[in-house]
């Protein structure tokens, strides 16, 4: 793949000729801890934007976890956030658990050193919220017990089969449930990523990274067989959560 650089969107050329039939086992640059630490701040803030705008993660935790909380008049929850990234959705998950009078501890883990003191930065002042900087697959690093486990743009990082065991074990240890919520490969997913940079114009790594990890993302096809081998294929369902994304949900 040619026509493109670390801060810059993707040429036309470059995006047609992508190949998409397997996953890409290219690396964004910010999963190198030594890239560049002043790109880091903005590259998260950026990503942050897009989620809120296109991802549907906090939709989706609505409908799920404030409704069965409700539903069921509980007052205390615990949720896992697995590569929390910046923070953004571990304390968005606390404050808006607290409109709805549920207390919510949530854990934010992840195991970028400059993620985690951005995040423990801005969450400084939320005392429910914890940051751990740690392996968010390792089932030893999640509190006990654990109501739900969340993740936003997590899954694509991690090989196939470390997602098998991750969702297994999630589901095994969270009392309510999981939302996985993902990128999708597809070409018009690239497309639209690719037109959204060149219109924003994003500072940081978000124009490459954001490319990267569509091409290393799911289709619903391999998330299926994903769930077969987990042994959840009756119990998760694969939905449509935002604009390019999909979400795994399983609920007790």
């Amino acid at each position: 793949m040619n026509g493109f650089g670390a801060n810059a969107a993707w040429s036309l050329r470059a995006l047609l000729g992508t190949d998409l039939t397997r996953r890409s086992d290219r690396h964004e640059i910010l999963d190198d801890h030594g890239s560049d630490q002043a790109l880091v701040a903005p590259t998260l803030r950026n990503l942050e934007r897009i989620n809120v705008l296109l991802s549907g993660i906090r939709r989706i935790c609505r409908s799920t976890i404030i409704r069965d909380a409700k539903k069921n008049r509980l007052r205390d929850l615990t949720i896992a956030d697995l590569g929390c990234g910046g923070g953004g959705l571990a304390l968005w998950l606390a404050r808006q658990c607290a409109r709805h009078g549920i207390t919510a501890r949530v854990f934010g883990i992840d195991h970028d050193p400059r993620a985690v003191s951005i995040a423990r930065s801005r969450c400084a002042h939320e005392p429910l919220v914890t940051i751990t900087a740690g392996d968010a697959t390792d089932p030893g690093i999640l509190p006990d017990p654990i109501d739900w486990i969340v993740s936003n743009h997590f899954l694509h990082h991690l090989e196939t089969a470390t997602v098998t065991r991750m969702l297994k074990t999630a589901a095994d240890r969270a009392r309510r449930g999981i939302i996985m919520n993902d990128l999708v490969r597809s070409r018009r997913s690239l497309i639209e990523f690719n037109l959204l940079c060149r219109t924003l114009m994003p500072s940081g790594h978000t124009a490459n990274d954001g490319m990267v990890s569509i091409l290393r993302s799911f289709t619903a096809h391999e998330l299926s067989a994903i769930l077969a081998s987990a042994g959840l294929s009756s119990k998760a369902t694969i939905t449509r959560s935002g604009i390019g994304h999909r979400a795994i949900v399983f609920r007790r």
